[in-house]
């Protein structure tokens, strides 16, 4: 349950959330993004 909400947090922020902050923060992403195109690049057959 706490694992779906942080997911749901991070899918927020980045569609949304960061676009409110400082220009120097629009260019972020979530830990769950940069965790899902890290394990993508290590596994490009995927």
């Amino acid at each position: 349950m706490v694992k779906a909400s942080a997911l749901r947090s991070d899918r927020l922020y980045d569609r949304k959330t960061k676009f409110t902050l400082a220009k120097d923060y629009r260019e972020t992403e979530s830990a769950t993004r940069t965790r899902q195109r890290r394990k993508q690049s290590h596994n490009p057959e995927a």
